[in-house]
């Protein structure tokens, strides 16, 4: 096509109309897969990528803080922009839909013309709807035939680090910093950065929360970004939190990021997330790490008040983060009525701590949650706490292990509720977790279900030590499910009930009495394969192979991944094992 001639004068000129010959026309190989990027904001979708509507002027510009000297119009790489804001204030005012920025340092209050007041705490980078802004370009050195290279596949944001940072004065007092560094309106792309230093302690209710990232509006994409040490602190105004991240309004996203460090500092107000707060909206977290962060108040990482909607998180880990209320970890406190279901799947939670009223790592209230595939290990408060006083769904886990955990109630769930939704729980390991109280695994305080799990090493203060149950308003079922080993050898010890309902068929109980009724129950030793390496699948001769219940158990594979219902004992019949391991024969 005619790109690179197009282009050119584009440049020079200032203006290719948007139906002007150049769009759509010719052929030019060495312009052939230029990455000029634009949105589908821009109102230029009328055209192909590769084609000249892409190289409309003003839609990509150029920043390098290594760029000091000569002409800086942000047009190409050698005529960058030092300073992001003035980019930025192009964007406000012209058609701009992406900015490009090479590696370094840059602060929301400096500028090439000093429209922006220095060292003033209320100046922030300000994205503009519809605006796109990558990070991790190569600065200083580019050559002269790649002055207008935007192309995302070569671009590198952990070696060419781009640091967006709040610390405008320079020195070592928070107080001074940037209320947010960062903020996002509707629809807007923020990829490649570190952000850094906001603090979030302002004089109104609209500053006292994003330390680093103010997020107000739809569909905001936020990826491949670091949101390190920023804090928050509500003062007297009871909604602030989220000293890395406030969300609001629905579909914001976030991918490969990192929440590390961050602090937010509510005390008796506001609301909490050290890591991040969920104002209102939903929100979908997708490789994720929170680590280290802290809130004095609720919820360390994530934080989804009254007015949020669901959540999703994929592959998200949650590294010794700490919280003082309600939950160490996340905190999902939802208006009742709402009957948000929130999705958590292949997520890790280890080392989170709870301090003051917290007796969560993750604590849902009244919506529901389904769990798949997580992993709570070394936590310091009930991994999975549930209320559900007015949920219309019920709360599943499935193919999760709890580990070395401890808490109160429960030292792997506590589920709590008046309603007849369910707690269900299957193909599950619950080892070495420990209750101060009740409840060494589970406590379980409403209509519960246990398909196929394993209960070995967990221990309660009073009673209970692998279940513990208490269900006047529900009952308590559990099947195809082994408790061994539980901080001691009776009935008792393995499981507790201390009121309710309740139906144990087709498991293997250690010092099973016959007062627990039920059918198939055995209390034969499972023959684990290796106990003291915690391996707790099934020796061939296990008396547990093929033992279960088919019509108990809906999940096609078990634990490992592995199909479930085949003929362990080579009687040819396909019977469900016991436990959450399937045996797939010698």
């Amino acid at each position: 096509m005619l790109g690179a001639y197009c282009l050119l004068f584009a440049i020079d000129s200032g203006w290719v109309d948007q139906g002007g010959d150049c769009v759509d026309g010719g052929d030019d190989p060495g312009y052939e897969g230029m990455a000029f990027y634009t949105t589908a904001l821009d109102d230029r979708c009328d055209v192909p990528p590769v084609a000249i509507g892409y190289h409309y002027p003003g839609v990509v510009r150029f920043v390098d803080a290594s760029k000091t000297t000569g002409d800086q119009t942000g047009l190409g790489w050698d005529s960058a922009y030092q300073y992001l804001q003035d980019a930025l204030d192009e964007a406000g005012s012209t058609n701009i839909t992406a900015i490009a920025v090479a590696d370094g340092t840059y602060y929301p209050d400096e500028d090439k013309d000093s429209d922006h007041s220095n060292n003033t705490r209320t100046e922030s980078f300000e994205l503009v709807a519809g605006l796109a802004m990558y990070g991790g370009f190569e600065g200083d050195g580019v050559n002269a035939e790649d002055v207008f290279d935007f192309d995302m596949s070569t671009r590198n944001f952990v070696t060419n680090e781009t640091i967006l940072s709040g610390d405008i004065d320079g020195g070592e007092i928070f107080t001074y910093n940037s209320y947010h560094v960062v903020k996002a309106k509707r629809e807007t792309v923020l990829d490649g950065f570190l952000i850094t230093e906001g603090y979030a302690n302002g004089p109104d209710q609209w500053s006292i929360s994003g330390g680093g990232i103010y997020a107000d509006g739809r569909a905001i994409s936020v990826s491949n970004c670091t949101v390190k040490e920023n804090r928050s602190n509500s003062g007297n105004y009871p909604l602030g939190g989220g000293a890395g991240v406030y969300t609001s309004y629905d579909d914001q996203t976030f991918t490969n990021c990192i929440f590390e460090d961050n602090n937010c500092d509510n005390n008796s107000f506001g609301e909490g997330g050290g890591g991040m707060l969920c104002y209102s909206g939903s929100i979908t977290l997708v490789d994720c790490v929170f680590l280290n962060n802290r809130c004095l108040r609720k919820a360390g990482g994530l934080y989804l008040s009254e007015k949020a909607k669901a959540a999703t998180l994929i592959n998200c880990t949650f590294d010794n983060n700490s919280g003082y209320a309600l939950a160490s970890t996340v905190l999902m406190w939802t208006d009742r009525h709402s009957y948000e279901t929130h999705e958590f799947t292949n997520c890790t939670f280890i080392n989170n701590h709870a301090g003051g009223s917290a007796t969560a790592t993750v604590f849902i209230r009244n919506d529901s949650a389904i769990f798949t595939g997580c992993t709570f290990t070394d936590n310091d408060a009930s991994p999975i706490r549930v209320s559900n006083y007015d949920s219309q769904e019920d709360t599943t886990v499935t193919d999760c292990v709890f580990s070395g955990n401890t808490a109160i109630w429960g030292g792997g769930i506590k589920f709590a509720g008046t309603n007849t939704d369910d707690l269900v729980v299957s193909n599950c390991l619950f080892l070495d977790n420990t209750a101060s109280l009740e409840g060494g695994a589970i406590w379980a305080g409403a209509w519960t279900t246990i398909i196929n799990c394993t209960f070995t090493g967990n221990s309660a203060g009073t009673e209970g030590d692998g279940i513990w149950s208490s269900t006047p308003d529900g009952s308590l079922t559990l099947s195809n499910s082994i408790l061994w080993g539980n901080n001691g050898t009776s009935e008792s010890d393995q499981i507790y009930i201390n009121t309710g309902d309740y139906s144990i068929n087709y498991c293997c109980i250690q010092g099973l009495t016959g007062n627990l009724g039920g059918t198939g129950n055995i209390d034969d030793d499972p023959d684990f394969v290796n106990e003291n390496n915690d391996n707790y699948r099934l020796n061939s001769n296990s008396p547990c192979i093929d033992k279960g219940d088919n019509d108990a158990c809906e999940e096609p594979y078990d634990l490992d991944g592995n199909t479930r219902k085949i003929d362990g004992d080579g009687d040819l019949d396909v019977d469900i094992d016991m436990g959450p391991y399937e045996y797939q024969g010698p």
